[in-house]
């Protein structure tokens, strides 16, 4: 039911580009691009560190940017989109960027048919110089494991999409067991390979199903290390409105801009497909291989995936 609420919000803020009385008072406004030169905080405790795309403003908090930037944020309140070209000091409100002192700066607001709905991804806890962390795993916890898996971890998937299951090979390992079973522990797969992936063909794979799997690197009859992992299905109406959004998103957007990146990444986190999430996330990393928002989510969405 709550999924089926969110896939309806989400179509109507692209028809109507509503404002969202569902969102805490705790964020103001994302940074969805920044170019040309680096906006810094103004004030409080993070005076002098610079913004990062991705991050979430606060209401009071000041932003100084530089001659020749510029920096585009959308208001949660008022599904608003702002571009603000610098030299600028500016004090973000509720609903809006104030100029502040002489350097006015130039800003530009237009209603804009989708923003990121932010409080629809449960798991955003922490908002720490400009880290956001996603579904409650700090990025220094990672599991230790020599069989890296890629994908299918803990994702929903999209109906009709191929399910492949895809590892990092181990040097010692010779075979490949992957499993599948079903939500009553019916094993409906089993399959060998030397290959580092899988593909769950199984003609029971039903949508809104849910399914989980096991991974065991052999070497001879002796396992070497095995993973663990889960996935469910979209029901066939959420795939469809899911693929309208999406639709709109690209439309919206530039390809691969940075701003369609990060709504088409919130889009799949708020649905809970984390492995699209991550295929966006990592092009986001290529095009800012610093920025610690994007790094930290790819962490905690797979902790795996950063690795050599």
């Amino acid at each position: 039911m709550k999924k089926t609420a969110f896939v309806v919000f989400m179509s109507l803020m692209f028809v109507s580009g509503i404002s969202n009385p569902l969102l805490s008072a705790d964020y103001a406004a994302m940074i969805m691009n920044m170019q040309n030169g680096t906006a810094t905080y103004g004030n409080g405790p993070l005076e002098d560190m610079p913004v990062e795309i991705g991050g979430f403003l606060n209401d009071s908090d000041e932003i100084k940017i530089p001659d020749g930037a510029s920096l585009v944020l959308t208001y949660f309140a008022t599904s608003k989109r702002e571009e603000i070209k610098g030299p600028a000091r500016i004090v973000i409100t509720p609903t809006q960027s104030k100029a502040l002192g002489a350097d006015s700066g130039q800003i530009k607001q237009e209603e804009i048919a989708y923003i990121p709905p932010k409080s629809n991804i449960k798991d955003i806890h922490a908002r720490t110089f400009g880290n956001i962390a996603f579904r409650g795993v700090s990025s220094s916890q990672k599991p230790k494991s020599a069989l890296s898996v890629l994908n299918l971890l803990n994702t929903t998937v999209i109906t009709g999409t191929p399910v492949v299951l895809r590892w990092r090979k181990m040097p010692a390992a010779k075979k490949y067991v992957a499993k599948l079973f079903d939500g009553n522990n019916k094993l409906l797969q089993k399959t060998p390979t030397k290959k580092n992936n899988i593909t769950f063909k199984h003609k029971e794979l039903k949508p809104g199903a849910a399914y989980h799997w096991t991974l065991e690197a052999m070497k001879g009859e002796k396992p070497l290390d095995k993973a663990i992992g889960k996935f469910n299905f979209l029901s066939t109406a959420e795939t469809n409105t899911l693929k309208t959004v999406r639709k709109n998103i690209q439309k919206r957007f530039k390809k691969n801009s940075v701003e369609g990146l990060l709504s088409l990444n919130l889009l799949y986190q708020g649905h809970g497909l984390h492995d699209n999430a991550v295929t966006v996330l990592l092009k986001l990393h290529k095009m800012h291989p610093q920025n610690s928002v994007v790094i930290n989510q790819l962490n905690n969405l797979n902790p795996a995936i950063l690795d050599n």
